[in-house]
């Protein structure tokens, strides 16, 4: 980097993250003061991120990484801001997740929104591979069920069914109250026609969450696929109503 630049990365408040590509790079000793610096700079930046302060947030988590450029959860907290801020960096939130893995393998939550980024991005295999990782890593219940649920999803997007309701069903399994799973159960059984297993999955989603409006198109498909035509009618009727409320 020349001169001019390196001025105007000072100058142009992207100084913190040059300062993390270079300190490291020196070989510089972080102290213990420093550290326990940077602990407190990501507690600051959870806080202020709780608060709306995105911005404050964002700085503070970069001045974590200047001092400790190996704080995991400051890379990860980084890369959260990064990815869902109102004009989202994906490319420089991948990277972050990435250094937070590797600096500490056990980073669940990092691997988690990882996956939903290349999932989103496309990366479909990357994507199952690393919500695989998390299910191997983490065995909290709510953890497991919307990582099931993740990966029905992706196997639903990629046209596989019979994998994604399977995925779905443990999604389910994981936490009996998720009626988000119900929904993608019944729609990718749905798919292969299981009608009647699948209305009865999607008629629990609504009964465990009303304000799920996809489930009365899927049970409309469901009701016609039984030859219920009127309760198809019927489904259809709300389904509608309920987009026009919510335009």
């Amino acid at each position: 980097m020349d001169r001019k630049k390196l001025l105007s990365c000072l100058l142009g408040g992207t100084m913190l993250v040059c300062a993390v590509v270079v300190l490291p790079g020196c070989g510089r000793k972080i102290t213990e003061e420093e550290r326990a610096q940077a602990f407190a700079y990501v507690q600051q930046g959870v806080a202020a991120a709780e608060s709306g302060q995105l911005d404050v947030a964002t700085d503070l988590f970069k001045r974590a990484i200047v001092l400790d450029s190996t704080n995991a959860e400051a890379h990860y907290r980084l890369a959260m801001m990064l990815q869902y801020a109102p004009t989202p960096d994906l490319q420089e939130a991948e990277a972050e997740y990435r250094r937070a893995i590797a600096h500490d393998s056990s980073q669940v939550a990092a691997m988690f929104n990882l996956g939903q980024l290349c999932a989103q991005t496309s990366r479909y295999d990357e994507a199952l591979s690393l919500f695989e990782k998390v299910l191997e890593r983490d065995t909290t219940a709510q953890i497991r069920s919307l990582t099931h649920f993740c990966i029905g999803m992706t196997y639903g997007i990629r046209g596989d069914a019979d994998r994604a309701a399977r995925a779905y069903a443990e999604a389910v399994h994981a936490d009996s109250s998720y009626a988000r799973a119900y929904v993608g159960w019944g729609k990718e059984l749905a798919r292969t026609q299981r009608y009647e297993e699948a209305a009865r999955l999607l008629e629990k989603a609504l009964a465990l969450d009303s304000s799920l409006i996809e489930a009365h198109s899927h049970l409309a498909t469901c009701y016609r696929g039984m030859n219920r035509m009127d309760a198809a009618a019927a489904q259809d009727r709300f389904y509608q109503q309920a987009r026009a409320g919510n335009r």
